[in-house]
């Protein structure tokens, strides 16, 4: 069971006072907030609509599609529910199946949910050499 105590200031982390987690097993942890984790996210939805779509196009079943695939009659609709993330590979042979061009579909798909860079470039810290140790 987890305990929530108070540790000494970290100076590496630059925190004074702050809620730390104290597993049984380990080291004093500070608490984080989780982030989002895709399959909540409205672009991965965008995606598995997009691959639903795609099977529906080719008038297949997801019973059909889990059996071509060795997976139980229910991975399908797991994964077109968000219950189940589908891997790389795994996205690569459902499009393979479907008969959908992988990067064709990634493609547009991105181009939908993002029409422009968003996010700020991140820009590099001192040499771009790495670093030996001694």
């Amino acid at each position: 069971m987890k305990e929530l105590g108070n540790a000494p200031p970290n100076p590496k982390l630059n925190v004074k006072k702050q809620e730390y987690e104290i597993p049984a097993y380990g080291h004093p942890a500070p608490l984080r907030r989780p982030m989002a984790r895709t399959v909540h996210r409205p672009e991965y939805k965008r995606l598995l609509e997009r691959l639903r779509d795609g099977r529906l196009e080719a008038k297949l079943t997801q019973a059909a599609v889990a059996s071509a695939m060795n997976r139980p009659a229910t991975w399908l609709s797991d994964v077109e529910t968000g219950i189940r993330r589908l891997d790389p590979v795994e996205l690569m042979d459902l499009c393979e199946l479907l008969g959908l061009d992988l990067a064709g579909l990634v493609a547009e798909w991105a181009s939908e949910v993002r029409p422009k860079p968003s996010r700020k470039k991140l820009k590099p810290t001192g040499s771009s050499s790495p670093r030996r140790r001694a």
